[in-house]
């Protein structure tokens, strides 16, 4: 049954001609592809020139030392556990075609190797850019675009990526009403 809706969603989702700022229509699905890959590569590319000219470091709050030392705490399986079985199990998988429902299924047989990877990142900071792929998804803001700006991209990334990142947001979590505003979190839980 996903299978099906997966599909129909692809066919109501599809771009079949996207028209640029003259007037004039794309229509063949290479130059689409070119198309879309300038206009994100334009819009992801910063500017030259300093970012920030304002002294930001007297804007942040002060970070106690048990925050610190939390932060540099070994990362346990119990952390890495729980952060696993937070993920939505179903959510689209990455490049890898792996679902998080399939780490929680078989966390018994995963478990020690999954672990192990973790750490190793938390331990060296570093691991394979293959973990790092993303799949970049365009998902239409309307019912049929015309111009790149209506469709919105969405990185997929695998979920041993996901798994980093989740217990990182795991241990700031107690610290972050310290740090932002509840003004400043539109759309952040």
């Amino acid at each position: 049954m996903l299978w099906i809706d997966v599909m129909a969603c692809r066919h109501v989702n599809k771009v079949l001609a996207l028209q640029l700022d003259d007037g004039s229509w794309y229509t063949d699905q290479g130059l689409l592809a070119n198309m879309a890959l300038a206009f994100y590569r334009n819009l992801f590319t910063s500017e030259s020139g300093s970012l920030c000219d304002y002294p930001a470091v007297a804007c942040f709050p002060n970070t106690d030392a048990s925050a610190l030392r939390s932060f540099s705490s070994w990362v346990t399986d119990d952390e890495i556990w729980r952060a696993c079985f937070e993920m939505d199990p179903w959510n689209a998988p990455g490049p890898d075609g792996l679902h998080a429902a399939f780490y929680q299924q078989n966390w018994m047989v995963v478990d020690p190797s999954v672990c192990a990877f973790v750490r190793q990142v938390f331990d060296f900071s570093e691991f394979s850019p293959l973990i790092n792929r993303n799949l970049l998804v365009l998902l239409p803001k309307v019912s049929e675009p015309t111009h790149l700006r209506q469709i919105l991209p969405i990185s997929l990334c695998n979920v041993l990526y996901k798994l980093i990142t989740k217990t990182i947001v795991n241990r700031l979590k107690p610290w972050l009403p310290d740090w932002v505003s509840e003004n400043q979190t539109s759309f952040v839980p």
